[in-house]
């Protein structure tokens, strides 16, 4: 597995009013994504065939230039967080 500095931990349970809630955590920040049009998901496009590498999750804008930095602007690609759900649903058959 290819891993950064840290290792991203972007999905917390928020627990209110008794209920317990995933959330999408700035990997950068550490602040909430709530909106998911303001984030994106950062990953080295470049690993090796059949490695497994770290997703980020952040904020669009400084969030997101400060991940594609950590990983290098040459190698980082970056998604919409709305299209990496997706992506994760069709990736994770249930059968």
């Amino acid at each position: 597995m290819h891993t950064f500095e840290t290792h991203p931990m972007s999905v917390k349970i928020f627990n209110r009013a008794g209920l317990s809630a995933p959330i999408f955590v700035c990997d950068v920040c550490g602040d909430g994504i709530n909106l998911l049009h303001e984030g994106a998901v950062v990953f080295d496009m470049m690993a090796p065939d059949n490695v497994k590498t770290d997703a980020l999750h952040v904020h669009k804008g400084t969030c997101l230039d400060t991940a594609e930095a950590k990983i290098g602007e040459v190698r980082a690609g970056w998604d919409e967080l709305a299209e990496h759900i997706k992506h994760l649903i069709a990736n994770t058959p249930t059968q």
